[in-house]
């Protein structure tokens, strides 16, 4: 629920339509989307090209088709990975 909560904040803040969270157990692993918000279908390809960007460089990723802008950002490790409960 948590990564609802800051998907929609983000979202807000950027005056975002849509958006997803995804996250991976590690750094071997694939993403994996974790919840998302308004329609993402046809924007597969930019998306995935996003996260890629933002997980190979600074952190920050960005893609465009049509009018619609795509922007990642890597977070890195969440408290909850580093410290089980």
């Amino acid at each position: 629920m948590c990564s609802g909560v800051a998907l929609q904040t983000a979202m807000d803040a950027t005056d975002a339509e849509r958006g997803r969270v995804s996250s991976r157990q590690s750094r071997r692993r694939s993403l994996k989307e974790t919840i998302h918000v308004g329609r993402l279908a046809g924007l597969e390809g930019q998306i995935y090209e996003a996260e890629r960007r933002a997980l190979g460089a600074d952190g920050v990723g960005e893609a465009s088709v049509d009018d619609v802008h795509l922007a990642t950002v890597a977070l890195g490790r969440s408290l909850r990975a580093a410290h089980p409960v």
